[in-house]
């Protein structure tokens, strides 16, 4: 499940320095979408964590199923593809 995520971020053009190992997933959006991570909480209950200086920390339960990430991905282009 980590590398599917990992590899999916990788496509987002925004994103970059996409790195994590299993589930321990982060990425440095650049200025472009540099409120994604509120947009994220605010628009879709979407909790990630964050480290400085604008690195943002994806570490779901280890109980992650498809459906949850196909509702994380849907979020993303939401805001992504239409940044």
């Amino acid at each position: 499940k980590g590398q599917l995520i990992i590899d999916k971020l990788k496509t987002y053009n925004q994103l970059t320095d996409v790195r994590g190992r299993g589930l321990m997933i982060g990425f440095d959006p650049n200025d472009e979408v540099k409120d994604i991570r509120n947009r994220l909480l605010q628009e879709f209950n979407i909790f990630t964590g964050n480290a400085k200086p604008n690195a943002i920390r994806f570490l779901p339960s280890l109980a992650l199923g498809g459906q949850e990430i196909n509702e994380y991905f849907q979020a993303m282009d939401s805001i992504l593809l239409n940044a």
